[in-house]
């Protein structure tokens, strides 16, 4: 094992599409895997009545080969908010780690972690960032999009998270940032599902908004009723009607996929598989039924 120990942590729920592929391309690269299975209150109609997933993730996590014994796996079930469940890896850190932050449809690209870890190790930062691939429509575009993602964090036994995840952690001093001229590349699918599944997706992400304080990005979906999301989600959202925003470019990747995903069902999903507007929204009608 390395020291500093390099550890991946996870906080999912439902993740059965990407979470396998993404266990398979980090496993061999880091020395333990923490993953915190959870529901918060904006995602309780997509869990059990323990909290947990419904899709096959719960099962995927507790059968995946781990012949180093190095998969650390919480069902936590119920939480208040997103920061218990980062709260819950963090309290399984027992030594001073390099900790890389991922979710389950998400992945770095090959030797990125590795790059990452040197870079770390030989310069004194407790924050390294990423640059950050949203993949659109299938696993061959992404959207341009420049935003630094804080996902490599030197941390130490006992760290706190503030009172939201959004709030970093309570570093007892300013934590020194490296934004590198080449950042490690992190490779992000979740918006490339299938119909019922990336409608959960969006579901989630309109009520984790509408669950923040409103602020001048976010007013718009602060200001409207409950009954009025469904008909933004179906005739605004551009994961549905490829009415993608002019500030947004999309742009191809040239580049070979990790190997588990070049061969991924969703590496040549298409447009009718996607944008099925009927099948939205009977879905949709099942969502408001859960919810």
């Amino acid at each position: 094992m390395r020291n500093p120990p390099l550890i991946a942590a996870y906080v999912v729920l439902n993740e059965i599409d990407y979470l396998e592929a993404s266990l398979r391309t980090i496993y061999s690269t880091v020395d333990r895997i923490i993953i915190v299975e959870n529901t918060n209150k904006c995602a309780r109609a997509w869990a059990n009545s323990q909290g947990l997933s419904t899709d096959g993730t719960t099962e995927l996590i507790r059968d995946f080969p781990d012949p180093q014994g190095k998969i650390i796996y919480v069902p936590l079930g119920f939480v208040e908010g997103e920061w218990e469940a980062r709260q819950a890896y963090l309290d399984r850190i027992e030594t001073e780690s390099i900790l890389v932050v991922l979710d389950g449809d998400e992945v770095f690209y090959p030797g990125e972690i590795e790059r990452a870890y040197e870079m770390m190790y030989e310069l004194p930062v407790e924050i390294l960032v990423g640059r950050h691939f949203m993949f659109w429509g299938d696993l061959r575009h992404y959207v341009r999009d420049e935003t630094a993602q804080r996902r490599f964090l030197r941390v130490t036994s006992g760290l706190q998270t503030g009172a939201s995840w959004s709030a970093e952690l309570n570093w007892s001093q300013e934590p020194q940032i490296c934004i590198p001229d080449d950042p490690p590349r992190l490779l992000h699918f979740g918006y490339v599902r299938q119909p019922r599944r990336l409608l959960q997706k969006v579901h989630y992400a309109y009520n984790y908004i509408r669950d923040l304080a409103p602020g001048p990005e976010t007013y718009h979906i602060h200001s409207l009723e409950e009954s009025e999301i469904p008909g933004e989600i179906l005739l605004n959202h551009p994961c549905f009607t490829r009415q993608v925003p002019t500030e947004w470019e999309i742009v191809e990747f040239n580049e070979p996929l990790p190997e588990p995903f070049e061969t991924h069902p969703f590496a040549s999903l298409t447009e009718a598989e996607i944008l099925d507007a009927a099948v939205v929204a009977q879905l949709w009608e099942e969502v408001e039924n859960a919810w």
